[in-house]
């Protein structure tokens, strides 16, 4: 059941003080996805307004926003489990981050591509 809009430019708490809530707004996190790449495809573990995950290539993901971004101007982190790093390959988009992940070897740091067991990225940002 709705009951309407709640319009506060402040939020106040009895003990912790107040905050803008511009900072709700624009500052809390959007989108994020948990995935296991290691198997083919890669498999959508848990995930907040993300509608799906496409596994590109080795290596290559695409995370589907499901209520887009205002912009393609947001913040976007990823983290993956041992030594691999994760980065955006691409410009992002309103509706899709993609991540591609690498193995990083040598003292010239060579990267491979590489499918992790545990992936997870992260959007901060304002929604369309």
């Amino acid at each position: 059941m709705a009951f309407g809009t709640l319009k506060a430019d402040t939020l106040t708490h009895s003990t912790a003080g107040s905050v803008d809530t511009n900072y709700v707004v624009n500052g809390s996190t959007k989108v994020w996805a948990t995935w296991d790449s290691s198997n083919d495809p890669a498999t959508l573990e848990d995930s907040f307004n993300t509608s799906s995950l496409t596994d590109v290539d080795q290596g290559v993901f695409q995370v589907n926003i499901n209520n887009t971004m205002s912009n393609a101007y947001y913040s976007a982190v990823g983290m993956i489990r041992f030594y691999h790093m994760a980065v955006q390959t691409n410009l992002p988009t309103t509706s899709v981050l993609t991540v591609r992940t690498f193995s990083v070897s040598g003292t010239q740091g060579q990267r491979s591509s590489y499918d992790n067991v545990y992936m997870t990225a992260q959007i901060v940002g304002e929604l369309a």
